[in-house]
Order: structure tokens, then C-alpha cells, then sequence
């Protein structure tokens, strides 16, 4: 099985995820963990499962990461198997609750990857993930590393 991961990371908490989930895809097949920045649309061609991560930032993801999912040809990944999550702050720990009205109206990026992924032909393995992080940036909340590494062992057994 050949796995990839594709990532962007602005403070380091969503690269450690996609490392953390990488780690554990290894095990069933050669798996890439990369930055979305270093990797072209034609690199994307003839993996078994991609995984896709990024941070949210102003209720979106990470422009690189919408990027190189845009630069696919419509139908590029037609029958490919994708798992899309993102970093992201606990609403329930948020006091704001503008912030919340926001977030609930807006979303996070898992689910606008996931969106592009759909229009590419992509075959989610499963509903987007996320990952909390302690604050703008970071770190990651504890245990989100161990929920990381769980949530990679469904992604192979479904």
C-alpha cells in the first residue's frame, strides 16, 4: 500500500500530527509525510490513501493545502481513498461567544478540504478529524498525539 500525507503547519502542531499519523501508517506500506508547499498536483498520482491536514485559520484551511487540492484536474482522484483533519481550538473553551456564533457559521478546514477533495473524485475513509490545540498557537492539547496515532490505525482498517 503506498500512503502519503500531505500537511501545512504554521506553529508546528499540525506538522506533529501528520508525523504522529505517518508513524503509524508505516507500518502498513511505504507512506511520504509531506508538506503541501513541496508537493505538485502529478506527485499526487497512484497512491492507495492520502491523508490531508491543516491548521485552521479564519474558519479555513491552509491556503497551500486548498492550493494544491485546486490544481488537481477535476476527477484526478476519482476512486482514491482520503482522510482529511485539521488544528483547532476547543469552542467549548472558548468564552466568546461571537466566536462561537462565527465558528459555527464559518467551520473548520477539515471540512472544506474534505469538500475539495469530493470535487476531485476522492473517496473519504472516513469523517474529518481534528486535533485541539491549547490556544493560537499550541500547543497541542494533551493526548491529542495518542488520539492522532488512533485515529490513523482506522484509516487502514476501513
Amino acid at each position: 500500500m503506498r500512503i502519503a500525507v500531505i500537511y501545512e503547519s504554521y506553529f508546528g502542531n499540525t506538522e506533529q500530527a501528520a508525523e504522529a499519523i505517518g508513524e503509524v501508517l508505516k507500518r502498513f506500506g511505504e507512506t511520504e509525510v509531506k508538506r503541501a508547499a513541496v508537493v505538485r498536483p502529478d506527485q499526487l498520482k497512484g497512491w492507495d490513501l492520502i491523508v490531508f491536514g491543516s491548521p485552521t485559520r479564519k474558519f479555513t484551511a491552509a491556503p497551500s493545502v486548498k492550493t494544491l487540492i485546486r490544481r488537481m484536474p477535476r476527477g484526478s482522484l476519482t476512486g482514491v481513498r482520503t482522510a482529511v483533519f485539521d488544528t483547532r481550538i476547543d469552542v467549548s473553551k472558548v468564552s466568546s461567544g461571537f466566536l462561537k456564533r462565527l465558528i459555527s457559521i464559518f467551520g473548520y478546514g477539515a471540512e472544506k478540504i474534505q469538500t475539495l477533495l469530493a470535487s476531485r473524485g476522492a473517496v473519504s475513509v472516513s469523517p474529518p478529524q481534528w486535533f485541539y490545540v491549547s490556544g493560537t498557537q499550541g500547543p497541542l492539547s494533551e493526548g491529542e498525539l495518542d488520539h492522532a496515532s488512533a485515529w490513523a490505525q482506522t484509516l487502514v482498517s476501513s
